[in-house]
């Protein structure tokens, strides 16, 4: 049996969350037993209610010992964690206990580490020292196998989608629409997480979109994204959805050059100092940029990483 743990949050964002239910749902469809865990957030429990995995809500996810008591409850053989906080005292008693132990985009010193590591995004390459098995790279970034339904070429630029993530708590998004509206038409959409006021009445060409069940279903009827540097730019240009990114948190500049230097959208800045010029969007390569994320993602990230789980587990 594998145990699936994460954290999600306003300040954390939830791009956790929904990684973790993509590997999870993952390992039930290849025929295991899964438990996932997380914490208290009530945006989220009727949509992991909605999804039909198994899970348990932990009120202090920090709280010593109940990894430990869990996994010898339900006989979990294999334990996943899905945050950036796993503390080497948790790491200890699950191995202790005989747990095999996983860590996903896990910062880990040598003295408190898991037995396999995966560093999925670009902005924890290289920064994991443990004496743990750690695999990088593309192959293993987790994405919903259903964005395959979504995937076409742009070539020309009718409608600009501003989302910046399912919390946004730097409130960019209507800072970068108002900027933006009267020059495309604009979607905007917004997360569970992010303030939902509305512009002015009256505006046209502009769609607002609150909460929607899943991000990327907005993706399809629009040409270019203005969005931030997490999880979303990379479901966006697998997609061949070009991007113009503005890095809200320090993490993410590493993750939005990476996008850049692979050739799939292009960096505005951070969200200190950002370059938002609209009338230059249509000097953008955008077939390039298009075509460079169709042709880099293949979407098999969450199966790559159980399979690796299996060979050394």
């Amino acid at each position: 049996m594998f145990g699936v743990c994460l954290e999600a949050s306003g300040v954390v964002g939830y791009g956790h969350f929904f990684r973790s239910l993509i590997v999870a749902r993952e390992l039930i469809e290849g025929g295991e037993k899964v438990m996932l865990f997380m914490n208290r957030e009530d945006r989220l429990i009727q949509r992991i209610e909605n999804s039909g995995i198994p899970f348990m809500v932990e009120e202090d996810i920090d709280r010593p010992g109940w990894r430990k008591d869990m996994a010898g409850k339900l006989g979990i053989k294999v334990w996943i964690e899905d945050r950036l906080r796993f503390s080497g005292n948790h790491i200890r008693e699950l191995r202790n206990a005989g747990v095999f132990v996983v860590g996903l985009d896990l910062v880990a010193r040598d003295e408190e580490y898991p037995d396999l590591v995966f560093s999925i995004m670009p902005c924890f390459y290289g920064l994991c020292k443990a004496r743990s098995k750690v695999f990088q790279g593309m192959e293993f970034f987790v994405l919903d196998p259903a964005l395959r339904e979504f995937r076409r070429e742009r070539k020309e630029i009718r409608k600009v989608l501003v989302m910046f993530g399912g919390t946004d708590t730097h409130s960019i998004t209507w800072k970068v629409a108002e900027q933006l509206q009267g020059v495309y038409a604009l979607k905007v959409v917004l997360g569970a997480g992010t303030e939902t006021r509305m512009f002015p009445a009256g505006e046209k060409g502009i769609e607002v979109v609150r909460s929607p069940e899943l991000l990327y279903k907005e993706f399809p009827d629009c040409d270019l994204a203005v969005c931030a540097g997490g999880i979303t730019p990379f479901e966006m240009v697998s997609t061949g959805l070009p991007v113009c990114m503005i890095a809200t948190e320090e993490h993410e500049k590493m993750n939005a050059r990476f996008i850049a230097d692979q050739g799939m959208g292009v960096v505005l800045g951070d969200r200190l100092n950002y370059d938002l010029q609209p009338e230059k969007f249509g000097s953008l390569n955008l077939a390039h940029y298009s075509r460079k994320g169709l042709d880099s993602f293949r979407h098999y990230g969450a199966g790559n990483i159980i399979n690796r789980i299996r060979e050394f587990a």
